[in-house]
């Protein structure tokens, strides 16, 4: 079960990056050309945080009970904490992902009913190209050779 659900978290890992990439450029034309928001900028959005959602969802499970990595470091956290590779899946990489998803749905859900539109969409903007960058960092993992 553990190599499915890898496979599936790393497939999806892709849609979303697109879906983010896709939102943040409809989000940065709109900004520059004062353009009204449409029902295509929602859907993106929406799309966009469905995608990372599924994407979370599958990686929890990984986490909590399939992964064979993250299950063994439960059980001594501190060895955990002294082996970079298994820290960064336990602690970096969780934190980072989960920060990923409050800005997401921060930017898409909660501003739009609190504050003006024009300001809301620069702040999701903002709060989008943040996602990118965490799951940037979140990635490094595999960018950097001596991590690795």
């Amino acid at each position: 079960m553990y190599t499915p659900l890898l496979v599936l978290h790393s497939w999806i890992r892709w849609a979303v990056l697109l879906l983010g990439l896709l939102a943040v450029g409809r989000a940065l034309v709109g900004v520059q050309t004062r353009r009204p928001f449409t029902p295509v900028d929602d859907s993106r959005g929406r799309l966009f945080v469905t995608a990372l959602d599924v994407q979370f969802l599958v990686g929890l499970i990984l986490y909590l009970w399939a992964s064979p990595f993250t299950t063994a470091a439960f059980y001594n956290l501190a060895e955990a904490m002294r082996n970079p590779p298994l820290r960064f899946f336990v602690v970096e990489h969780t934190f980072g992902m989960v920060a990923a998803l409050g800005f997401a749905h921060v930017g898409l859900d909660v501003l739009h009913q609190w504050i003006p539109f024009n300001t809301a969409r620069a702040v999701h903007t903002n709060l989008l190209v943040c996602w990118l960058l965490l799951g940037f960092m979140g990635a490094a993992y595999f960018i950097i050779p001596e991590e690795a």
